[in-house]
């Protein structure tokens, strides 16, 4: 469980290094990032694990203030916006379940994910109806066409900023979304 408390990349790195013992250059190689950075990830997630407790922890008032933030950064397509909310090593995890469109690999770093972000809203189809809904237990924002959840994001906060983004695109999985009376929630 403490495993998955740590973010994908931290979690890569810390099982390459620490169970698989590969050496830092080799994870680095994996990850795509330099050594030194690696270096960081492994010990950051090193320390979660032997503290034992969670990453993030905003509470409710920041946390509805940064998804506020977020979607209107998106829909009004404010790169600026967007890089001044994502942490600097932020992670785009999603799932299309092979079916909707959505990165095959966790998209890491704040330009990149603010840039795939802009683009994925630009792509939005115009009567899609975002909203801030609760779900998985989190505050996060549900995309709808016709009433009918088309994506999902929700969000890891941490210091007022976004460390992590889970994008849920999969129509299978979003089937249980499709009642917004359970969800919905009013704005943040």
């Amino acid at each position: 469980m403490i495993l998955e408390a740590l973010s994908p990349v931290e979690r890569a790195a810390f099982v390459l290094r620490e169970v698989f013992d590969e050496p830092y250059s080799t994870v680095a190689e994996i990850l795509g990032r330099q050594e030194p950075a690696v270096r960081q990830l492994v010990h950051r997630a090193r320390q979660r694990v032997n503290e034992g407790g969670a990453r993030y922890r905003a509470d409710r008032d920041t946390q509805a203030e940064v998804v506020r933030q977020f979607l209107v950064a998106c829909q009004s397509a404010d790169l600026d916006g967007l890089l001044t909310i994502l942490a600097p090593d932020v992670v785009l995890v999603s799932d299309g379940g092979g079916v909707a469109p959505a990165p095959a690999r966790p998209i890491s770093g704040r330009d990149k994910v603010a840039r795939l972000l802009i683009g994925f809203t630009a792509k939005t189809p115009p009567n899609t109806e975002p909203s801030f809904e609760v779900f998985n237990g989190q505050l996060g924002i549900v995309a709808r066409v016709d009433g009918r959840a088309i994506n999902a994001v929700a969000f890891n906060i941490r210091e007022s900023t976004v460390q992590t983004l889970l994008l849920m695109a999969n129509p299978a999985k979003l089937q249980a979304l499709d009642d917004p009376s359970a969800t919905a929630c009013n704005e943040p």
